[in-house]
């Protein structure tokens, strides 16, 4: 989703913007730089993540000349590489795609808040509450994240565009937004379960936030 439309002020841009700076910053701090230099894999990982992204979002709809929508994909992305990680590369997937669409400006930074990092927070704050209040089970890790994480994150992005439309009284979504925003939900829990799934079961190593000793018990 993007801000643009919106025509926000300059100063709810800038709130977005110091947001974004700050998360970067963090992400930066915290991302495992030692584990990728040690594993190549991992890192391949990385840009075959920045590219799953890039064509997500380059598959957009625009169902009102002001509405500009997409799948996200983050909560597979935070359950593969990490919070960190997965700041990082939607950020850079975000200047990807606005380069490409010739839409790279100020509003890059607000847009990668929006589509980035908050589902990449809403993934890793449902895999924690997953991990203290779940049971020990591998199916609350590929349902409980990956496909009801991956609606919470669009929920938490679409919330979050009609909320700024809302308060700061600006042209945006339209009223039939809260319904498209929950047909979108669907397939963006089915898509993130999947990938997740699949991984979990196939190829468990690769997820970073995965553990074996507490989604797979051996009492």
């Amino acid at each position: 989703m993007s801000v643009a439309p919106l025509g926000l002020p300059w100063f709810a841009l800038a709130v977005l913007q110091a947001l974004q700076l700050a998360a970067l910053a963090v992400a930066l701090r915290y991302a495992p730089w030692r584990e990728l230099a040690a594993v190549p894999l991992r890192v391949h990982l990385v840009f075959g993540a920045l590219l799953g992204l890039v064509l997500l979002w380059l598959v957009a709809a625009r169902p009102i000349p002001l509405l500009h929508v997409h799948l996200l994909g983050m909560t597979a992305v935070t359950l593969t590489l990490g919070p960190a990680l997965a700041v990082l590369v939607g950020a850079a997937a975000q200047v990807v795609v606005d380069a490409l669409g010739g839409s790279l400006s100020a509003n890059t930074l607000a847009d990668a808040m929006l589509n980035a990092t908050l589902p990449a927070l809403i993934t890793a704050l449902a895999l924690r509450v997953a991990m203290q209040r779940g049971p020990r089970n591998l199916f609350v890790y590929m349902l409980g994240v990956g496909f009801f994480g991956g609606g919470l994150a669009m929920l938490a992005t679409g919330g979050a565009v009609m909320l700024l439309a809302a308060f700061l009284g600006v042209a945006g979504a339209p009223p039939t937004f809260p319904v498209l925003l929950v047909l979108l939900m669907l397939p963006e829990a089915f898509v993130n379960g999947a990938i997740v799934t699949g991984l979990a079961v196939y190829a468990p190593d690769l997820m970073k936030t995965f553990s074996e000793r507490h989604f797979l018990p051996s009492d």
